[in-house]
């Protein structure tokens, strides 16, 4: 007689690749779709980076290697 196969079951290998390449997949889509742009934007803003935005005409004392001020006709002067 031969012995009644045992049900198969999905190894923990399998799993964790699963889970793993699940939340790869998410990154990859929030990556595409434009979701991080928000988070670029506040992190690379001038008083972020402890600047202050001034307008063109003020004088400044240590302007900024960026501008990356919202209003039009600013530019961001690092703080002292």
């Amino acid at each position: 007689m031969k012995p009644a196969k045992k049900a198969q079951s999905l190894s923990m290998n399998t799993i964790i690749i699963a889970v793993l390449a699940l939340i790869v997949l998410v990154v990859v889509v929030i990556i595409f779709t434009g979701k991080t742009g928000q988070f670029t934007k506040e992190t690379s803003s001038c008083t972020t980076k402890g600047g202050m935005c001034l307008p063109k005409d003020q004088p400044c004392a240590v302007p900024a290697p960026f501008n990356t001020c919202a209003e039009k006709d600013t530019t961001c002067c690092m703080a002292r």
